[in-house]
């Protein structure tokens, strides 16, 4: 049995309600072939790049880093 985009809808959904928590800053994904959910800042002097494994891990990092 192989892997569809179906499969994996609800990461997709999240990553879709996590990019409408934090706002136009980041651009939030889920990534189907590395199994994490990744969040990219947009803007800003350096790029900053983060992953986690779950939804809330993200939120956690973009939030330590808003401090």
């Amino acid at each position: 049995m192989g892997w569809t985009h179906a499969d994996d809808q609800p990461a997709y959904d999240a990553a879709r309600e996590l990019q409408h928590h934090v706002g136009p800053r980041w651009l939030v994904f889920w990534g189907p072939a590395s199994r994490s959910f990744w969040g990219f800042l947009r803007g800003g002097p350096h790029p900053l790049i983060l992953s986690a494994p779950t939804a809330r891990g993200l939120v956690d990092k973009i939030q330590r880093h808003r401090r």
